[in-house]
């Protein structure tokens, strides 16, 4: 054998065992970023549980959302019943369950303020979309104006009561994805101070 020959093998042998190490690093470098996005995940859920809301909080925004969302949903039951009122030039009245005629005193203060963050923006956003249709109710149901005027803020009342239940909706459903089942529904029957020595 010629040498040439004999140092190509070994060149050759040595490339293959150079390409098994290399190999076998890329191989633990994929457990290495995997083992370090398995800990960012438990650590970031680890935080997000340590600063989870009282429960009382959670709930007490959901059932502004859901009330918010029951009087839309009457809005637009009643749309074709509205529609036929103005037509006939009624004076008529919907009774919706949470507006007052006005936006002030829509969220308690004391509910409010004990919030975090990021649930007092929820809130509001949530406020203001049950607010914008709410707000044209008086101009609709008051046969006042004229019928062409009445028909127009309807037709904007029902606009926007679709774009707040739907944007209500999502707000509720971005709040179950984000607080545990388990939390919400945890058993309310004993205060903290009951389970404490």
């Amino acid at each position: 054998m010629e040498a040439s020959v004999i140092i190509a093998i070994v060149v050759g042998i040595i490339n293959l065992f150079a390409l098994g190490i290399v190999a076998w690093q890329t191989y633990l470098t994929r457990k290495a970023v995997q083992i370090n996005e398995q800990n960012l995940k438990d650590s970031e859920q680890s935080r997000f549980i340590s600063n989870l809301p009282r429960s009382y909080s959670i709930i007490s925004v959901l059932a502004y959302l859901e009330n918010w969302k029951k009087d839309l949903e009457l809005l637009r039951k009643n749309k074709n019943d509205i529609i036929s009122n103005i037509k006939s030039g009624r004076d008529f009245n919907i009774h919706v369950e949470f507006w007052n005629g006005q936006p002030k005193g829509l969220i308690n203060k004391g509910d409010y303020v004990y919030l975090p963050d990021w649930l007092q923006e929820i809130l509001v956003t949530g406020a203001q979309y049950y607010t914008q249709p709410m707000c044209l109710l008086d101009s609709v149901i008051s046969s006042k104006k004229s019928e062409d005027f009445r028909l127009d803020v309807a037709q904007a009342m029902f606009d926007r009561s679709e774009q707040g239940l739907q944007c209500i909706n999502e707000m509720l459903t971005l709040i179950e994805r984000l607080i545990p089942k388990w939390y919400l529904e945890s058993p309310a029957s004993l205060q903290d101070s009951d389970l404490l020595d």
